[in-house]
């Protein structure tokens, strides 16, 4: 973090708490167990790597939209539901398997308080590559040196690093970014990262990075839904198409973290010591 090459998460985002307290809206009557009479309301058990899925506890319940909107004040997070939104587990074991499980919230979709979120309007950077950070093993490994409970918190959050990336882009960086693209659409994931490498050696690093990291978000969360429903036990992993992609975001992270590939390896084998 001193070396000027990361900045907090802070700088780039807020994260708020889900829009939705259970206690509170059941008693306004708001909340209701009939699917026909609103949207599901997610919570922290749907959230999982880069995808949406079946809350695997809690019982389903539905929002009636129009009377739990009727006395939010215009502006208030109970709007966030129109935006985008990337939404992360607010709890989780410490002995979890991730404690940072993120993934793509579109709009419509509304919140209880289990899970915590950065809404499109209150980002500096795109939304993916937000996601993709949160799932990175530097950024789970970040937060457990500091965690002592099982919740995500909000100077937690605020606390994790992030790539300090350029305001604007050149021509030849931009050219590299569509080339890396192109060679991530092709299957060619490594020569993605050698068309990126000299783009990797100081901050604030090019837009191109950043919109590769985008792609390769994109390329993850197709592959997950290619995956179709699986079990909870199978949830812990990415599936076999999703990895690499994720293998790429955390190169190029530890990479902008000013890391080693030694000391890349070394701090993946001190976050397996601490599952």
């Amino acid at each position: 973090m001193r070396s000027g090459r990361m900045q907090r998460m802070s700088d780039i985002c807020t994260s708020f708490q889900g829009e939705v307290n259970e206690t509170t809206e059941r008693q306004k009557g708001t909340i209701s167990d009939k699917q026909s009479e609103g949207p599901l309301i997610l919570r922290g058990a749907n959230v999982c790597l880069y995808l949406l899925r079946a809350a695997s506890q809690g019982e389903p319940l539905f929002l009636r939209v129009s009377d739990y909107s009727a006395n939010k004040a215009p502006g208030s997070k109970a709007f966030h539901a129109r935006e985008r939104r990337v939404g992360f587990q607010r709890s989780s074991p410490q002995n979890n398997f991730r404690r940072l499980v993120a993934c793509m919230l579109e709009r419509d979709s509304h919140c209880f308080d289990t899970i915590s979120y950065i809404p499109e309007s209150e980002s500096r950077l795109p939304l993916e590559v937000v996601l993709g950070l949160l799932n990175t093993n530097l950024l789970d490994w970040y937060f457990r040196l500091g965690s002592t409970n099982s919740k995500v918190n909000e100077y937690q959050f605020n606390n994790l690093p992030c790539p300090m990336f350029a305001d604007h882009e050149t021509e030849e960086h931009n050219h590299a970014g569509e080339v890396a693209i192109r060679a991530i659409r092709a299957g060619d994931l490594e020569e993605a990262f050698q068309i990126l490498r000299p783009s990797l050696a100081c901050a604030p690093f090019s837009l191109a990075v950043r919109d590769t990291i985008a792609e390769l978000v994109q390329q993850a969360i197709h592959a997950e839904q290619c995956r179709g429903e699986i079990a909870r036990s199978e949830r812990s992993a990415l599936c076999v198409e999703a990895q690499p992609y994720q293998d790429l975001i955390d190169r190029l992270l530890y990479a902008m973290a000013g890391l080693s590939e030694e000391e890349a390896r070394g701090l993946e084998e001190r976050l397996a010591r601490m599952l």
